[in-house]
């Protein structure tokens, strides 16, 4: 598993990381339908407490966006930069972003629920657009894998390297795959 999960081929490293994420996302979302109750997680997460919602599209869009930045994809790519037995940090945050997805799947914990429970299934994952935010993470994780800082000794001199061309696309495909959910989310 680790040599997939450190691949040099971004593709593979991302589709090996959504695999795990997806598994542990329905793990969680199972056990969670079954053993909690429903709404469990409502007004208790981060994201409860931000004002997001607003009048306008453009301006919600925006907040969403922006929570997303700031309190996922920020955290991501920092966490990348320390390695744990040579894999990245961020590597344990995408699957923990995959199974608080299952959970609220599974306890309809969202700021608008769905009238009833989601049941564990195929054809339910795709009624919203939290898998694409999640998959957009995992993404943005892949293709940091080999970002590294350097510091020189007696002055601040910072270089981040380890963004190839794959990799760049592979980022920029998340950031728009992000976008589009998110706007769809606001919408």
């Amino acid at each position: 598993m680790f040599r997939v999960l450190s691949s040099r081929n971004v593709l593979i490293r991302f589709l090996s990381l959504w695999a795990v994420g997806f598994t542990v996302m329905y793990v969680a979302w199972s056990i969670s339908y079954r053993s909690l109750p429903e709404g469990v997680l409502c007004g208790k997460l981060l994201v409860s407490q931000v004002e997001i919602v607003t009048q306008e599209l453009l301006s919600t869009f925006s907040r969403i966006l922006g929570y997303n930045l700031i309190f996922a994809c920020f955290p991501l790519v920092i966490a990348n930069l320390v390695r744990v037995k040579r894999l990245p940090l961020g590597y344990l945050l995408v699957p923990y972003h995959w199974a608080m997805y299952g959970t609220l799947l599974g306890t309809n914990s969202f700021a608008f629920p769905s009238p009833s429970r989601l049941l564990p299934a195929f054809e339910t994952l795709f009624r919203g657009v939290g898998i694409c935010e999640i998959t957009a993470y995992t993404l943005l994780a892949a293709a940091t894998y080999g970002v590294t800082v350097y510091f020189s000794r007696g002055r601040f001199d910072l270089r981040i390297v380890g963004l190839e061309r794959a990799e760049r696309i592979g980022l920029a495909v998340s950031m728009a795959l992000l976008a589009v959910s998110n706007f769809v989310e606001a919408w």
